[in-house]
């Protein structure tokens, strides 16, 4: 479900493009440091993307590094940290073991266990850093889980649901952020799970799998009646996101926001109800 909240190439400057590239790394970096090698294994863009956006925000100190890794040996790469960065590592990686237990009660896949074994410890002690947030992500992902089995079509409550998964771990601090941080968070979130089940819906009904968009799917306005619901949820992440005061990487931000997270529903051209079965 994750990968959503991405930049759009094309469009950026090479200097934005290298230094969302650079958080990218620098997420990787702590997730292998703080924890194991694997856990590299789950470093996510929408993570990415609130790293930088908190580092923005609350303009802490930046480390700027030249580093190798697994993926890129034979020569450095340019990595940025901050404590946020940190942050976003311990979220990123409590979301995967949350992720793990599901794949194991819901399809008992066996690399799940061992997806557990090695980030069960880590999430013991995320959670007792982050009540808050660990809290929320576990009853949240737990109704979801629950109503799924129900098969729901309430694919707005549904797409709530996972937004309050998100609008949770978008906050840190109680201050005069935070309610349009929790907006943000809990928008993208919305958008991720229904862009997720929009991509997924040929394959989902092929197969007899779980989609909350199955009763409005087989509509011959499928697609426009979806991009019209994602557009209203876009809509909303990005006033939440306007009236917070970030001026330093506003244009990557904001070529995400308008443009890299609509880059799968374009590359999605054939999900259009009946014609696409």
């Amino acid at each position: 479900m994750f990968g959503y909240i991405n930049v759009s190439q094309p469009d950026l400057r090479v200097r934005e493009l290298v230094e969302f590239r650079a958080f990218y790394c620098g997420l990787c970096h702590v997730l292998g440091e703080k924890y194991t090698l694997p856990a590299r294994l789950s470093v996510s863009y929408d993570m990415t993307f609130l790293a930088m956006l908190l580092t923005d925000l609350y303009e802490p100190e930046v480390t700027t590094e030249q580093k190798r890794c697994v993926v890129h040996p034979l020569s450095k790469r340019p990595v940025l940290t901050s404590c946020y960065t940190e942050y976003a590592a311990d979220m990123n990686l409590a979301l995967f073991y949350l992720h793990a237990e599901d794949d194991i009660q819901d399809e008992h896949k066996i690399a799940a266990y061992a997806e557990r074994q090695f980030t069960k410890e880590a999430f013991q002690e995320i959670s007792r850093r982050y009540p808050r947030q660990v809290h929320a992500m576990t009853e949240q992902l737990q109704i979801i889980s629950r109503e799924e089995k129900k098969n729901s079509t309430d694919y707005e409550n549904m797409s709530s649901l996972f937004g309050r998964v998100m609008g949770e771990l978008f906050v840190v601090h109680d201050d005069l952020f935070e309610e349009d941080l929790r907006g943000l968070g809990f928008y993208l979130g919305k958008f991720v799970y229904l862009m997720d089940a929009y991509e997924d819906y040929p394959e989902d009904l092929k197969n007899g799998r779980y989609n909350p968009l199955k009763n409005i799917g087989m509509d011959i306005c499928f697609r426009e009646k979806m991009q019209d619901v994602l557009m209203r949820t876009a809509a909303e992440a990005a006033a939440c996101f306007e009236r917070l005061p970030i001026v330093r990487d506003q244009e990557i931000f904001r070529n995400i926001l308008y443009q890299g997270i609509w880059k799968h529903f374009d590359q999605t051209g054939g999900n259009d109800g009946v014609k696409s079965i």
